[in-house]
């Protein structure tokens, strides 16, 4: 199981946290936690975009798709011309796939990286 299907599974049972057995839910918390920080953190910096900060809204979220908040710094490469830039990042499933889309301001092929790094972090085992 990747981390993509994963998340969908804690946010399913999240969103049905009612119906759900208490020790099913502090196991899923754990388990959110866990996956959670596998998303990617500082990256980039060679190319002068770097990951500020991460959340993933749970209540935009779904049973098929992730919705992620970023923002992001972008600058050149001597790093002395640099703006902040927020994205919002939705996974969603496609048949087997993920398709992942980005919101936001397009600085220096930003969303381009943005969409590698979750394909990366997402698809990768979650062991």
């Amino acid at each position: 199981m990747n981390v993509f299907q994963a998340l969908l599974k804690v946010i399913h049972v999240f969103k049905n946290k009612d119906t759900v057995r208490k020790h099913e839910l502090v196991f899923q918390r754990e388990m959110f936690e866990y996956l959670i920080a596998k998303l990617p953190t500082d990256e980039g910096e060679d190319d002068g975009i770097r990951l500020a900060g991460i959340n993933m809204d749970v209540e935009l979220s779904s049973d098929t798709q992730l919705v992620f908040h970023t923002t992001f710094r972008n600058a050149d490469t001597q790093d002395e011309d640099f703006r902040w830039t927020d994205h919002t990042v939705t996974a969603k499933l496609n048949g087997t796939d993920i398709n992942i889309t980005v919101e936001g301001p397009e600085l220096d092929e930003v969303n381009a990286h943005i969409i590698a790094m979750f394909t990366d972090c997402l698809t990768s085992e979650s062991e």
